[in-house]
């Protein structure tokens, strides 16, 4: 099979650039979107925030608690915008991908020395692939990028990668607004869900069961700071007891729910 070579400058800038990209993540408890293969520590919830407050003096508990809350939904609202960033990113990478091979017709092409482009199977309506895959042959073909857009560019499309033998990440994109993000942990088939909002976000950690469903929520924040009563943040004690916040504007604090106590 004859082998075309990607040799636009751009695409090597263009790679480039994600590497470095990809080296930007979530690493705060629960909420890890991660973009290398380095082993995370996992601390649990308490001792991640309880270091971020330990020179607080004279707070009653309930406003550090609430200290802690505004800091995670800080960490991610930050993730939103380099995610936002991210997909912005991946529709151009997209984009070159699929030029280059339509000028190739869609052969395989070098993207460097280990890895490969490889195009799936051409859509009639589209005329273009509905998948495009790169692979590392320095990791004996393992695939390493996969963008799914069954309907063309002009609809939804995934970007997924694997970053090590239990965690893929995958981004789903319509045009270049980022739809949501999602890391799975295939060792443990923990989800966690980042959904950027219109005026915020929703996230959540979740368990599946064996059939792929959802079989336990471990983490919840829905933030609209246009719409406090949609608002929440869910998550469990040390103890295993649900704990629900609702944002009061009136007195500027997450506060627990009764009954949740």
């Amino acid at each position: 099979m004859k082998v075309e070579r990607i040799s636009a400058q751009r695409i090597t800038n263009l790679s480039n650039n994600k590497t470095n990209k990809q080296k930007q993540g979530i690493e705060y408890d629960t909420l890890i979107f991660r973009g290398d293969n380095k082993k995370l520590q996992k601390p649990s919830f308490l001792e991640r925030i309880s270091t971020l407050f330990s020179k607080e003096k004279k707070l009653t508990p309930e406003k550090i608690r609430d200290n802690e809350i505004k800091e995670i939904i800080s960490i991610l609202k930050q993730q939103v915008q380099k995610a936002k960033k991210d997909g912005k990113y991946y529709r151009s990478f997209l984009d070159i991908l699929v030029n280059t091979g339509k000028d190739n017709s869609f052969k395989m092409l070098l993207m460097d020395v280990s890895k490969r482009v490889l195009f799936g199977e051409i859509s009639p309506d589209s005329n273009l692939p509905r998948k495009v895959t790169i692979i590392d042959m320095s990791k004996g073909m393992n695939v390493d990028e996969v963008f799914t857009m069954p309907n063309g560019l002009n609809s939804q499309f995934s970007y997924r990668r694997i970053f090590d033998d239990n965690t893929e990440i995958e981004y789903k994109i319509l045009g270049t607004t980022l739809l949501s993000v999602t890391e799975h942990d295939t060792d443990t088939d923990e989800k966690r869900i980042l959904i950027p909002t219109e005026k915020g976000f929703y996230y959540s950690t979740i368990i599946l069961n064996k059939e792929g469903e959802v079989s336990d929520k471990l983490f919840e924040v829905n933030y609209n700071p246009s719409d406090w009563e949609s608002s929440f943040f869910t998550t469990y004690n040390d103890e295993g007891f649900k704990e629900h916040y609702t944002y009061n504007p009136k007195l500027k604090m997450w506060i627990l729910e009764k009954g949740n106590l």
